[in-house]
């Protein structure tokens, strides 16, 4: 009894004190976390396999919550990409170039818009007393490659070793190629076009009369994916789910086109150059592209010698006797017509011309190296597409030199036009007036979005803000680039620079001789006023010096 009484006075004695408070709340402290262990965790085991932020007396709990490795685990390692490094790593350390020793090397697939780019360099390959070396002062090497796979290729391997430094491609082939296109370090500097027709949805008549006649059918597309962008929004605006429709791809679009012309599909997106190749001219008002001389002489022959008026062995040819009834024929209103299977537009990218434009991207190493070479490529495009505006005919002439069978050219430079300095910063974001209706980073998100959902693009992390470069678009000026285009005017007016046919230049520049003859002499249909032929000039264009 006394024993206990004296217990507890100690107690309160001790517990009353503050050194005895804080021995209490030292001892608790510490055998907090082990007590809280013991009882989530009865088994070592178990607490080994678990982490537990709480246990500060476990070091290898700790270094687990660190990202640390233990001594004995093998290393965790990032597979390295040229991403990792600086664009312009491979620059030569002195001295520092503005402009390459070698042309600016350029591909782009044929489309209207590239007729301004043809233009602009003389034609294929690299031409000396071309309009970009003349007047602009950039010595320019344009290639054109069969799709957009060769076309991908060329700029991954780059301006070096033979490929190319800067490409023309849709935006939606772009995005839905860019984790190939990741290596390069790509850069769109530029919207050199805009699509307002340029590429159309086309049915059979009996297969399908309309968009929603579509579900449960085969669409024929190109492999590449190009125009999927467009036609998910066009079904999608007449009730049709791209899973509703039969996705069948091919190598091209031409032969998109050829499939459904064989019926091995109800419609196909294709291009007006990849129509009219197929003797087919639905972008230009129904006009027919001119049939060979060989399909002449064949349908001449056929209807000269039909087979199926040729009597068969043993038929009685002989003519009935006089006074015998004859029995009535059929006439042509009687005889039952099944009419042609004619083909149709069902869409075109002048439903929605902002969806499709043609961007112009540059390897992030000459981008890095040559920043002042792009802006003046970036300037010569705005004032040969704004001169391309004001007079086509000499655009026209490259388009129809490239595709004889044209029956107006300039009806189809009208399909693509090229865009301004004023809607390349309104589009980019780099004037807060006027506002564009469809900017770049939400298209561009938008695309990402709705092609991932497609299972076209594999690239959901890249944002707008990464793949484009404003440089050159803030160093222009309208006034920059009209006095660009009024010097392009004076010189192709005074007859300065001129305008070389490829047939002409085909020795120099290494290439097939094309047909020599006046593009005008070609028009079948021709209208009003038939485009003129180029007129050559005895004077030599004056301009910078190729120090090649």
């Amino acid at each position: 009894m006394r024993g206990g009484i004296a217990l507890r006075y100690l107690m309160k004695k001790f517990l009353l004190s503050a050194q005895g408070l804080a021995a209490a709340a030292l001892l608790l402290a510490l055998a907090a976390p082990l007590l809280w262990h013991a009882l989530l965790f009865p088994s070592g085991d178990a607490g080994d396999q678990l982490s537990c932020q709480s246990c500060a007396g476990h070091h290898r709990h700790q270094r687990a919550h660190l990202g640390w490795q233990d001594e004995g685990a093998a290393p965790r390692k990032r597979p390295l990409t040229l991403t990792d490094f600086p664009a312009a790593a491979d620059a030569p350390a002195v001295p520092f170039s503005t402009r390459p020793r070698r042309p600016v090397r350029m591909a782009s697939l044929w489309t209207p818009s590239a007729a301004v780019l043809a233009q602009l360099s003389g034609g294929k390959g690299f031409r000396p007393q071309a309009p970009s070396t003349v007047t602009y002062g950039l010595r320019l090497h344009l290639s054109f490659p069969k799709d957009e796979r060769e076309l991908r290729e060329l700029f991954l391997v780059g301006g070096d070793s033979g490929g190319a430094d800067v490409m023309a491609i849709s935006l939606e082939s772009f995005v839905a190629s860019l984790p190939q296109l990741l290596p390069a370090r790509p850069e769109i500097f530029l919207v050199s076009a805009y699509s307002r027709g340029a590429s159309e949805l086309v049915a059979s008549s009996k297969n399908a009369a309309d968009i929603p006649s579509l579900k449960g059918k085969a669409i024929a597309v190109s492999s590449d994916n190009a125009g999927r962008y467009f036609l998910l929004w066009r079904l999608l605006r007449e009730g049709v789910e791209g899973s509703e429709v039969q996705w069948v791809p091919h190598p091209s679009p031409a032969e998109a086109f050829s499939a459904l012309k064989s019926g091995r599909a109800a419609a196909a997106f294709a291009g007006a150059l990849d129509i009219g190749a197929a003797g087919e001219t639905l972008l230009m008002e129904g006009e027919a592209a001119p049939s060979t001389a060989e399909g002449e002489r064949q349908e001449a022959e056929a209807e000269e010698c039909d087979p199926d008026d040729a009597p068969t062995e043993g038929e009685d040819t002989a003519l009935p006797a006089e006074g015998a009834p004859v029995a009535e024929l059929p006439t042509d209103q009687d005889a039952p017509t099944e009419p042609p299977d004619s083909l149709h537009t069902l869409a075109s990218t002048a439903d929605a011309p902002l969806l499709s434009p043609i961007v112009l991207v540059v390897r992030g190493d000459f981008a890095a190296r040559y920043p002042e070479t792009v802006r003046r490529l970036a300037r010569a495009v705005l004032a040969e597409g704004a001169l391309a505006a004001e007079s086509p005919l000499p655009a026209a002439r490259r388009l129809l030199e490239r595709f004889p069978w044209l029956p107006d050219p300039r009806k189809v430079l009208a399909l693509e036009p090229c865009a301004s300095l004023a809607d390349n910063k309104a589009f980019f974001g780099l004037t807060k007036l006027p506002a564009h209706p469809v900017p770049f980073d939400e298209l561009f998100s938008s695309m990402v979005r709705v092609l991932e959902a497609a299972g076209t693009s594999g690239a959901p992390s890249i944002s707008a803000e990464d793949v484009f470069w404003d440089g050159p678009l803030r160093s222009l000026s309208d006034k920059a680039v009209g006095l660009a285009k009024a010097t392009s005017k004076t010189a192709q007016t005074a007859g300065a620079r001129a305008l070389p046919n490829e047939a002409s230049e085909s020795a120099s520049a290494q290439e097939p001789a094309a047909a020599a003859s006046e593009p005008a002499g070609l028009l079948v249909n021709p209208p009003s006023e038939a485009i003129p032929a180029a007129e050559p000039t005895a004077a030599k264009a004056s301009g910078p010096e190729d120090p090649n």
